[in-house]
């Protein structure tokens, strides 16, 4: 989730830094993972206003414009565009520089020409090149343009806890209650300017109300989609998103600043003048934006028309109904769509949008028309529709308020504080909640509705907490205690696996037990380990979709990795759980991975050595001998990841533990992988139990010293 901190300011008046603001955010649990700051090709350009426009008397493609910073007059010469006069534009003047050139007074068909006005494509800004970048009425003439675009960008990991600030608004009222400032709504009241009524114009059915509680439809007419106006394609590119149209991004603008998704459908595209919310029939299919054609199941919650799908709820529209530059008339649909119905098309279509993320979390049900309305009015202004009069709509829902007790003493005894019940009321205050306090130590606490995670009174105790300050909180300096249980010894083993792990000189690597169907084929294929995979059942990703059969597809991820990283030469190991199944039965098993590539380090006493099946095996054997298991024995693997020639697999008791060896030629090539890979993976379950079974007394020292001869023999011919 990209801030730019322009737009948070339209909710709040906040004078503090960026860092300060950034700081502050992730006190009160929104991550900021940086904060981008715009790098500007360009110097010296500043804003400049169009006093006078003429035809140029030897070229009809270019214009004579005479240019005022406010304190100067400038003639340019330009090519044709369509500004107004006294538009305030992007200025070059002598001595600027754009694009690394530094701009002189020239002549251009026999006319001076001080300066040029500048595009955004001019400013490396975006690809418009359109138009001369344009500034409103209020900025400075002869301002410094990077000043005036200066605006700190905050990139935010937003968790699923707090889906509720995945917009501006969302953020701008965290901060306003951690700053205690006032937070206001922008205000825009929707113009209807046609008596004609929307419901004349489109019908709309919903026939699962249960998973679509909440729909509402605004028509437009003359609507003309073009290219939006300067100030929304810099406001979408500073929050991560890319222009198409006037129409697309003022409703991706919207759904960025109130978190609300919207739709909008080519009138005319639609059949029979119907909008059927329902699930999908057998055999149906749709052709999404993203040009790919899907084949539905049977329970897919669809927005249709009379004859076909038009969009999958909540996930993408279709294409066949998508608006176009011919376009003229057009639908906007705002909804409330079930969260499970959501995620469960998204999972299936193997598509996660903007607006599948937003409604798999939940949305704020008080919020839908009011975002509803401000697209429209947006919409209107910026291209000239019509919006017809009333809003077409069914809901079976209604916001109920849902109260909860806030015991004080609760409060004080989590937090470790003794918050007063002023301080306590104050802070739900300024995050929105309504309260009273009939007691001394209860509070009765209204939810507000966009709240969707509050659920329980500890909730509300951690929002004291986060507003109130983490950092504010004392340390109480606790009596050390220990437990009179014993660690557990497959705990007290692997803390001694690792120990020797690093002895060896290996780095330890930590990877994800979840893989995707890919890498999962590529595991060790021996009796270790089986080929069933244990697929998730709601995996947030396909990339995420499989529990690791085996170390190997993860720990070869991050050579990968490293590799990219400019590292080839890698020694490490790691320890974790692998889960297959095998016929009905599931099983989840410890597991050791061994890897080195590249070349040994040189030192003083060595050159640098080329590590190679050899040094594999004798990692594998002075391991084992440290952990006094002995008596193993080496046999010849057969596994299709490894290399033919060069892989072994280790027993002991008849029971198989290990398999080490150089991977697979073809296995490092479809990693995109260079060099010789050597690897070995080992049960540890298995090595736990030969470690526990082994024999480890002390034997007796011998009762007699040792003795020695020299044995020298002479022959004689």
């Amino acid at each position: 989730m990209k801030a730019p901190l322009s737009e948070i300011k339209k909710f709040i008046n906040i004078k503090k830094s960026p860092e300060e603001i950034a700081e502050k955010l992730t006190m009160i649990g929104l991550e900021v993972d940086k904060i981008e700051r715009l790098n500007f090709s360009f110097s010296g350009v500043v804003i400049g206003r169009l006093d006078q426009i003429e035809k140029h008397p030897k070229s009809e493609h270019l214009l004579i414009v005479k240019l005022s910073t406010g304190k100067k007059l400038f003639s340019v010469v330009c090519k044709k565009h369509k500004l107004p006069l006294l538009t305030h534009v992007a200025f070059a003047p002598p001595g600027a520089t754009v694009r690394s050139v530094r701009i002189a007074k020239t002549d251009v068909k026999g006319t001076p020409s001080e300066g040029m006005l500048c595009t955004p494509k001019d400013l490396e800004l975006s690809k418009d090149d359109n138009e001369p970048l344009t500034f409103t009425e209020n900025s400075t003439l002869g301002a410094d343009v990077v000043t005036e675009l200066y605006d700190p960008i905050f990139d935010i990991t937003t968790t699923p806890n707090f889906m509720y600030a995945r917009s501006i608004r969302g953020i701008a009222r965290e901060l306003a209650a951690a700053f205690n400032l006032e937070f206001k709504e922008p205000t825009a009241t929707l113009i209807e300017g046609s008596k004609k009524k929307a419901d004349e114009m489109i019908f709309l059915s919903n026939q699962d109300p249960e998973q679509c509680p909440q729909y509402y439809i605004r028509v437009l007419e003359n609507v003309k989609i073009g290219p939006s106006p300067t100030w929304l394609k810099n406001a979408l590119i500073k929050s991560g998103y890319q222009s198409t149209n006037n129409v697309v991004d003022i409703l991706n603008f919207v759904m960025h600043m109130y978190g609300q998704p919207m739709h909008t459908f080519d009138l005319k595209k639609i059949e029979g003048r119907k909008i059927n919310i329902r699930c999908s029939k057998k055999d149906e299919s749709i052709t999404l934006l993203d040009s790919k054609s899907y084949k539905l199941s049977e329970d897919t919650l669809i927005i249709a028309d009379e004859n076909k799908p038009i969009a999958v709820a909540g996930v993408m529209g279709g294409l066949d109904s998508s608006v176009t530059d011919e376009t003229t008339s057009i639908v906007i649909e705002a909804a409330q769509f079930s969260s499970q119905a959501v995620r469960k098309s998204s999972k299936e279509l193997k598509r996660r949008t903007d607006s599948s993320a937003r409604f798999e979390n939940r949305i704020d049900s008080n919020n839908i028309k009011h975002s509803l309305d401000m697209a429209a009015e947006m919409i209107r202004q910026e291209t000239g529709a019509v919006v017809l009069s009333d809003i077409i709509e069914q809901s079976s829902y209604t916001f109920k308020k849902t109260y909860l007790t806030l015991r004080l003493n609760k409060a004080r005894a989590l937090i470790g504080i003794p918050i007063s019940l002023n301080e306590a009321e104050e802070i739900l205050r300024r995050l929105g909640y309504e309260t009273k306090s009939d007691q001394d130590t209860i509070i009765q606490v209204s939810i507000p509705s966009w709240r969707n995670d509050v659920t329980c009174e500890v909730d509300i105790i951690d929002d004291i907490a986060r507003i109130y300050g983490f950092e504010h909180l004392s340390r109480i300096k606790r009596k050390q205690t220990t437990s009179p249980l014993m660690h557990d010894p497959l705990y007290l083993f692997t803390r001694k696996v690792r120990r020797e792990l690093i002895n060896l000189g290996l780095q330890e690597f930590l990877t994800c037990n979840l893989l995707s169907k890919q890498q999962c084929q590529r595991d060790l294929n021996t009796p270790l380990f089986a080929n069933e995979t244990l697929t998730v059942l709601y995996a947030k990703s396909e990339d995420q979709s499989v529990l690791r059969p085996s170390l190997l597809p993860g720990i070869l991820a991050s050579v990968k990795h490293n590799q990219n990283q400019g590292q080839h030469s890698i020694q490490c190991a790691e320890i974790g759980k692998v889960h297959y199944q095998k016929e009905n039965s599931y099983y989840e098993k410890n597991s050791i991975a061994i890897l080195i590539k590249g070349s040994n380090p040189s030192n003083w006493q060595s050159k640098e050595t080329k590590v190679d099946f050899y040094q594999i095996k004798g990692i594998i054997e002075t391991f084992l001998k440290q952990l006094k298991i002995d008596q193993t024995t080496f046999h010849q693997g057969n596994s299709s990841s490894f290399h033919p020639h060069q892989q072994l697999i280790l027993e002991k008791k008849d029971q198989t533990f290990c398999i080490l060896g150089q991977l697979h030629p073809q296995v490092i090539q479809d990693e995109g992988i260079k060099g010789e890979v050597f690897y070995a993976e080992i049960d540890m379950d298995i090595l736990f139990h030969l470690y526990k079974s082994n024999n480890n007394s002390f034997q007796p020292l011998p009762l007699y010293p040792g003795s020695r001869r020299d044995w020298t023999i002479s022959t004689t011919a």
